[in-house]
Order: C-alpha cells, then sequence, then structure tokens
C-alpha cells in the first residue's frame, strides 16, 4: 500500500514540477522517499531519487550547452546518462531527446566528447540502456 501510495507522490511530483511548481515537486518527491522507506521498498526509493537527478543534470546539461560551454554540457549529459541507467520513463527519454537536439549543431564537428555522448544517448533511446 505505501509503495503504491509512494508512485502516487512521484507521480504527483512530476506534475507539480511540470507547472513549474518546483517547491511542492520537491515536497512530492521528498514524500514519495518517505513513503518507500515506509514500505521498504528500495528500488522505489532509488527510483525516485535517480531520476530526478538524471532529469535535473539534463537540464543542467542544456543551460551549459546554451552558454556555449560544450565541454561541461557534454559531461553533465554523461553523468545524466549514467544515472539513467535502468530508468526508463518518458521524461527520461525526451530528456536524452532534447539532449541531442541540443547537440546537432557540434557533433557535426567531430569532436570526440559529443561524438561518445551521441553514441551513448543513440543506445538509450533504441534500448534504454546508456
Amino acid at each position: 500500500m505505501f509503495s503504491a501510495a509512494s508512485e502516487l507522490a512521484y507521480l504527483s511530483g512530476w506534475m507539480a514540477f511540470d507547472n513549474a511548481e518546483h517547491s511542492i515537486a520537491q515536497h512530492y518527491f521528498s514524500v514519495a522517499v518517505k513513503l518507500a522507506a515506509e514500505a521498504d521498498d528500495p528500488p522505489m526509493a532509488g527510483h525516485v531519487l535517480r531520476a530526478t537527478h538524471a532529469v535535473t543534470l539534463g537540464y543542467l546539461g542544456a543551460v551549459h550547452a546554451r552558454r556555449g560551454e560544450i565541454d561541461q554540457a557534454c559531461s553533465t549529459w554523461s553523468t545524466a546518462l549514467d544515472a539513467m541507467d535502468g530508468i526508463h520513463s518518458a521524461r527520461a527519454r525526451q530528456t536524452v531527446v532534447d539532449m541531442r537536439a541540443a547537440l546537432s549543431a557540434v557533433r557535426r564537428s567531430g569532436v570526440p566528447a559529443t561524438v561518445e555522448l551521441d553514441a551513448r544517448a543513440c543506445a538509450y533511446l533504441n534500448t534504454g540502456s546508456p
């Protein structure tokens, strides 16, 4: 029962996040982790933490890219892909799609970091594993 409530709190957190109600989203994510702990469901707690961390890193990478900090963006996105291993949510997938779109202008330049990152992103989109 607590695991189901944890999942609902997690989804409510993303709904609040999508509405730019970040403090409310943080509250729901915190509730989701606490409910998962009450349910003795470490995989659920881990999922909540890893998914929110991975997506946040994806957004941070996009900020770096917009600033022209491509090396930092690639490093941040690489860490995001590491955190996404085993995460198969639509939001994580969209983060990777957005990552590839942001990289499209520099990907053709042949910079090794962008080529490697793009290959990992493609692998994630094709298999769900970076």
